[in-house]
């Protein structure tokens, strides 16, 4: 239930044009690869402005693991 408002809330905040902080991306993120999900948090982590941080990129390298096993 918590990934379905948090996608909502995602997708609001998307029409409108507003990116959210990083920390909210990445625990959307987590959330999202948590509930087995990793294209969504692929998705999310695309689309935040903070590509060169390392909490994205270790996130991103554990969707990536996530989806070849």
């Amino acid at each position: 239930e918590s990934l379905d408002i948090a996608l909502k809330l995602w997708g609001e905040l998307q029409e409108i044009g507003h990116y959210p902080m990083r920390r909210a991306a990445t625990f959307f993120a987590g959330l999202a690869l948590n509930q087995g999900k990793p294209e969504i948090a692929l998705e999310v982590l695309t689309n935040t402005k903070y590509q060169n941080y390392t909490t994205v990129r270790n996130i991103k390298v554990t969707i990536l693991i996530f989806q070849l096993v």
